[in-house]
């Protein structure tokens, strides 16, 4: 078995490992398995590269950033978190707008991306509602992070319908497991406290790792082959 593979496989049973132990409640088993999933996707990442991208770098280490606040169950966390994931975000909009600048428009592809926008314009609105009830202190930098999530799921999604690419299609994964993770960690953290939102939270927070990877891998081969 190739290293690639060894550093997957690493990395996929950390998530599984890390999955159950949530869902059994051992903080132990947590504690032990979690910190290995970071390192074991970032080597793999390396590995297939073979080159240090400094802002795929900067976004996997404000992921881990992300991992190790709440794995310290920090007080305020929810807004700690806003800080790495605002980093994230904004680095992952400059990359979607470079995208944009090399694609047509039409008109289908235009009011498809803006059902897209309205949806998750709605999603962030509900969420925001129920904040208003319970944790006011968290409206303002989570209207913050929540827009630049929206605009940067609607440039990779008109990304994606124009361009339907495999590393455009990581890139919306990616995206999905965003919205995913952040929508019912903050149903979970702040509103709800109901067990399964965390696992759902927790998985799709992992998934996210290997989703961003894989855009940034068959990123730079796409690159590569433009330059031949």
């Amino acid at each position: 078995m190739s290293l690639k593979n060894i550093l997957l496989l690493v990395y996929f049973s950390s998530v599984i490992i890390c999955v159950f132990a949530l869902c059994f409640d051992n903080e132990i088993i947590m504690t032990i398995f979690k910190p290995i999933i970071f390192p074991s996707i970032l080597f793999y990442y390396y590995e297939k590269v073979k080159k240090i991208n400094i802002y795929a770098t900067i976004i996997l280490l404000c992921l881990y950033l992300t991992d190790i606040i709440t794995l310290l169950n920090l007080e305020n966390e929810s807004l700690i978190l806003t800080i790495p994931f605002f980093v994230i975000y904004t680095i992952l909009i400059f990359f979607s707008i470079g995208s944009i600048k090399k694609i047509k428009m039409n008109l289908i592809d235009i009011l498809t991306t803006l059902i897209i926008f309205f949806l998750l314009i709605y999603t962030l609105y509900s969420l925001i509602t129920l904040l208003e009830k319970n944790q006011n202190y968290l409206i303002v930098p989570d209207l913050i992070t929540g827009t630049l999530l929206i605009v940067l799921c609607t440039l990779v999604s008109y990304n994606y319908i124009v361009n339907n690419t495999i590393f455009n299609f990581y890139f919306i994964l990616s995206c999905l497991c965003f919205v995913t993770s952040n929508v019912f960690y903050l149903l979970y953290k702040e509103i709800f406290y109901i067990s399964i939102f965390n696992w759902i939270s927790l998985l799709f927070q992992f998934l996210t790792y290997y989703c961003l990877v894989k855009y940034f891998i068959f990123k730079s081969l796409t690159y590569k082959k433009e330059l031949q």
